[in-house]
């Protein structure tokens, strides 16, 4: 449902949604443009450990909306390597996103 005032769409009111469809399709995008092997994992290892801290900030508030935007921008990008015709690498990208986004946030719960 689009909520709509004087000034037009209403971004506060559909910040979840807007930035799933936003982080998913860039995620795609990204996945499509980039042909090299290194730099893709790269890529997953940085949104990993960025989403590991938002997470972590975010842990007596509600995290919710942040392990949904994970998971958007790690199917988004999935299927992104998919659709480049290289997927035979896709269990190492999700087993590199798992495994720093869980270490990354072992290690911020032992820094605290």
């Amino acid at each position: 449902m689009i909520i709509k005032n004087k000034k037009g769409f209403e971004f506060l009111a559909n910040w979840f949604s807007v930035l799933f469809i936003a982080i998913f399709v860039l995620s795609l995008f990204l996945a499509l443009v980039i042909i090299n092997a290194a730099v893709n994992y790269s890529i997953v290892v940085f949104a990993a450990v960025i989403i590991a801290y938002f997470i972590h900030m975010n842990k007596g508030d509600n995290a919710f909306p942040y392990k949904v935007l994970a998971v958007a921008f790690i199917v988004g990008y999935v299927a992104g390597y998919f659709a480049g015709q290289r997927a035979g690498h896709w269990a190492v990208l999700i087993a590199l996103y798992a495994g720093f986004l869980y270490g990354t946030l072992k290690v911020l719960k032992l820094a605290k």
